[in-house]
């Protein structure tokens, strides 16, 4: 039997091949990781969504206003067009509650108003696509609604 089995330069050697392979295994995620990026997660489109009043009470038919807004002119888009609403009720470590949109109107001012059935505070996702009037396809849009009691 061998007494010098685990000697100093024998644990030297094994932690140094440890160490090289996370340096190698670090590397590899470092250069695939933006390739990564750019094909799954999502790109910023140049618009903002900004809800007019903030402050949103839960109800069987309530009424959400919202902007859409050009990022670069910072002025609001008013005549885009608003198709396939859904709206989801984001609920932590159980299933998401599908939601009932009644309406998606634009009014005279530049917003735009949702109509659904918020009945159950808490946060709520409404998804949809807009197309602005400059724009040959529609863009997916995302706007995060918290609802009180």
């Amino acid at each position: 039997m061998n007494a010098n089995r685990w000697g100093p330069m024998k644990i030297f050697r094994n932690v140094s091949r440890i160490f090289l392979c996370i340096l190698v295994m670090a590397s590899l995620v470092l250069t695939c990781l933006p390739a990564y990026a750019a094909t799954h997660w999502p790109t910023h489109h140049p618009y903002v969504f900004e809800v007019v009043d903030p402050v949103v009470h839960a109800g069987e038919n309530v009424s959400v206003t919202f902007r859409l807004i050009e990022q670069a002119s910072g002025k609001s888009i008013d005549n885009a067009v608003m198709t396939e609403p859904k709206l989801i009720m984001l609920r932590h470590f159980e299933e998401s509650i599908p939601g009932k949109v009644y309406a998606l109107t634009p009014d005279d001012h530049g917003n735009y108003i949702l109509r659904a059935n918020l009945a159950t505070a808490g946060h709520w996702q409404f998804e949809f696509y807009f197309q602005p009037p400059d724009k040959d396809t529609p863009i997916h849009g995302t706007l995060m609604i918290h609802v009180e009691e």
